[in-house]
């Protein structure tokens, strides 16, 4: 018997909300229904594009494009930004996430020579440092981010999800 698997790739719909909200409920991650609603919302908007990978059909995890970021060095350079990857615990390590940034960055470098993420600096996103170095991000060289701002030297702030480093990848020439 073979162990084949087939990752797709697409763009969120109104049907996914609840299975997306419930995949995650079932791992004990609040990402409640009314969060995918709004990103729907936002997508049909064009603000972002929600991209969906399933496996064998199945619901696995998901990213953004954000087009204008709400981070200032982004924003002034006209950098979309990479956001929110989030893969099912029983899909992690099985190349979903490599297959969800792929798509993203191939639709954003259609549009773009450059593509930016941020990423959290706890231990927690150790896995997300690792697969953004292999896919050659680097640091935009600002520094810390606190909810988008750059953090000033002697400022404290408070070490959660907001507290980030943004990175860079540059389109290849070819």
């Amino acid at each position: 018997m073979s162990d084949t698997r087939i990752i797709n790739i697409s763009k969120i719909i109104a049907n996914d909300c609840y299975e997306i909200s419930k995949s995650f409920e079932e791992q004990q991650w609040q990402k409640p229904i009314e969060q995918y609603i709004q990103y729907m919302d936002d997508q049909n908007n064009g603000l972002i594009d929600v991209l969906l990978a399933k496996d064998n059909n199945k619901f696995a995890g998901y990213c953004i494009i954000q087009w204008k970021s709400e981070y200032t060095f982004f924003y002034k350079n006209d950098i979309p930004e990479i956001k929110d990857l989030n893969v099912l615990k029983k899909y992690q390590r099985k190349g979903i996430a490599t297959a969800l940034m792929e798509e993203a960055e191939r639709r954003i470098f259609y549009k773009s020579n450059l593509c930016g993420l941020q990423v959290g600096l706890t231990n927690d996103y150790g896995k997300a440092h690792q697969l953004y170095i292999k896919r050659g991000y680097v640091p935009d060289g600002n520094g810390l981010i606190y909810k988008n701002i750059n953090v000033k030297y002697n400022e404290r702030v408070v070490v959660d999800d907001d507290l980030t480093i943004a990175l860079l990848k540059a389109k290849k020439e070819n």
